[in-house]
C-alpha cells in the first residue's frame, strides 16, 4: 500500500552533501534488491567524489536519480507483504529531530538465501518539548512509537527490536529511571521483545529517515 510508505515518499530532496550521503546510505542497504542500483545512483554518487574541491550542485540527473531510488525503495521485491508465521523485526533510530521506525522480516528469497525485507516504513519530525529529550528517551520514544504504529503486527507475539542505543538494553534491567522512562518502560513491557543493539554505522535505513 504506497500510502503506508509516506516516510519515503516524502523523503526531502537534499541540499546538502551530508544530505546527499545519508540517502546514500538508505538507498545502499537495500541495493541488491535494485537492478541497477550502481548505475542509477551514480549521479549522486558522483556528488560526493573529491566534493571538497567543487561546489555543490544538484542537477537534472542529480534529480532523476534520486527520484528513481526513492521509488524503488517502495516497489517489490523489496518492500513484501507480512509473513504472520515468522518473526517481525522493528528497526528505529532516534535523531535530534525525528524518530523512525522500519518493520522488516527475515525471509527465504528465491536462491534460498534469507534476507531482511521490509514491510512498511514510518517516521515523524520531534515536537520542541522532545527534541529536549536526551538520547535514553528519544530512543525509548521511538519504540513506543513503533509498537502503537504496528500494534496490530507487534502484539501477542515476540519479535525482535533493534537500535544503536545500547542503553536501551539497560532499560530492562534497572529501576533507576525518571518518571517519564518509567512510564515507558510499563508501556514497552507489555510486549515480548528482544531488545538487540545494532552500531549506528550498521542501521542505516532507520537511521536515515530520522534524519
Amino acid at each position: 500500500d504506497p500510502d503506508k510508505l509516506r516516510a519515503v515518499q516524502k523523503y526531502p530532496v537534499p541540499t546538502k552533501l551530508k544530505a546527499v550521503r545519508t540517502f546514500l546510505g538508505l538507498t545502499s542497504y537495500y541495493r541488491r534488491y535494485i537492478k541497477n542500483y550502481a548505475t542509477i545512483a551514480e549521479p549522486l554518487t558522483e556528488l560526493t567524489r573529491n566534493s571538497e574541491s567543487k561546489s555543490f550542485q544538484w542537477t537534472e540527473e542529480c534529480q532523476q536519480a534520486f527520484s528513481t531510488l526513492r521509488q524503488r525503495l517502495i516497489e517489490a521485491p523489496i518492500v513484501v507483504y507480512p509473513r504472520f508465521d515468522q518473526p517481525f523485526i522493528l528497526q528505529l533510530d532516534a535523531s535530534d529531530v525525528g524518530i523512525s521506525v522500519i518493520l522488516a522480516q527475515k525471509l527465504s528469497d528465491d536462491d534460498n538465501i534469507t534476507r531482511e525485507h521490509v514491510i512498511d516504513y514510518a517516521s515523524r519530525t520531534l515536537s520542541a518539548a522532545e527534541r529536549k529529550y536526551n538520547a535514553t528517551e528519544r530512543e525509548c520514544l521511538a519504540i513506543i512509537y513503533g509498537c502503537n504504529y504496528y500494534r496490530p503486527y507487534l502484539e501477542g507475539t515476540r519479535f525482535t527490536a533493534i537500535t544503536d542505543h545500547k542503553a536501551l538494553k539497560w532499560l530492562h534491567s534497572t529501576k533507576d529511571l525518571n518518571t517519564r522512562l518509567a512510564r515507558w518502560a510499563i508501556q514497552i513491557a507489555a510486549y515480548d521483545m528482544d531488545i538487540q543493539h545494532r552500531p549506528g554505522s550498521e542501521n542505516g535505513p532507520p537511521d536515515a529517515l530520522s534524519r
